[in-house]
């Protein structure tokens, strides 16, 4: 509920989760990562160790190939919450 239809969340190659935020700024998506971390905080795990999220965020470029955006994306340093 706290993504668009024509957001585009899928397994990462690096592993995690990637999601596509077409028409999003960096500025955006980072604020729809702390939103994310805000509602990870608020639930309740019943697991051996905390929940904790990282997230990075990049802005695509024009001519952006999908191996030059995630060889951006993995040279990003993460955001940890």
């Amino acid at each position: 509920i706290h993504f668009r239809t024509v957001d585009i969340i899928g397994v990462a190659p690096q592993g995690g989760y990637l999601v596509l935020m077409p028409g999003t700024s960096e500025a955006h998506a980072c604020q729809a990562g702390e939103r994310l971390c805000a509602l990870i905080d608020g639930w309740r795990f019943y697991l051996p160790t905390p929940v904790r999220i990282r997230y990075t965020a990049i802005e695509a470029r024009s001519g952006d190939t999908t191996p030059a955006l995630l060889a951006r994306l993995g040279a990003t340093e993460p955001i940890q919450a």
